[in-house]
């Protein structure tokens, strides 16, 4: 097995380009029809509710909960081993009291931080679950946020697959 060690400094570009393609990705289908909205608030979160499920769509999938009862900070991750990279400002996500991205093992991981469980699996959830079947809709990008758990009152994006969460979960 080859292990390959990346700079900060190719790091850095790397997770820029991701993040970028996730707003992309997230941004295609939210802003108005209007070619003069770019500047309209109502264009510009990739997280905001208007990426929630449809009316008509089924809605049926029941997310990954664990620790329902407990209350977790960033700095709960970043003692499980997760790594701050980007913070989000807190209205970018609907809800949330803070945003952040990371990575834990090499895998990049959001955690939108909700005040209690509810928020986090009523509002979270929903726009959690649209955001990814809009990149899981989108060829072009293979990799990427494929699934989402709910840990207390966090929602935690995982790229590629719920085992890397539960990896850095495990760990809480």
């Amino acid at each position: 097995m080859v292990r390959t060690v990346t700079s900060s400094r190719v790091r850095a570009p790397i997770i820029a380009a991701a993040i970028a393609a996730l707003v992309i990705v997230l941004s295609a289908g939210c802003g108005s029809d209007n070619a003069a909205a770019p500047d309209d608030a109502s264009s510009g979160s990739l997280f905001k509710s208007s990426l929630t499920v449809q009316p008509g769509e089924p809605d049926n999938e029941i997310p990954v909960i664990v620790r329902a009862g407990d209350t977790f900070t960033k700095d709960s991750f970043l003692n499980a081993g997760w790594k701050t990279s980007k913070q989000l400002g807190a209205d970018e996500v609907d809800g949330a009291t803070s945003a952040w991205y990371g990575f834990h093992n090499q895998r990049d991981i959001w955690l939108w931080i909700y005040e209690t469980n509810e928020g986090a699996t009523n509002v979270g959830a929903p726009i959690a679950r649209a955001a990814i079947k809009k990149i899981k809709s989108n060829p072009v990008y293979a990799r990427g946020y494929k699934d989402y758990m709910i840990v207390g009152n966090v929602v935690v994006l995982c790229e590629l697959e719920i085992a890397i969460c539960e990896g850095m979960v495990s760990e809480l």
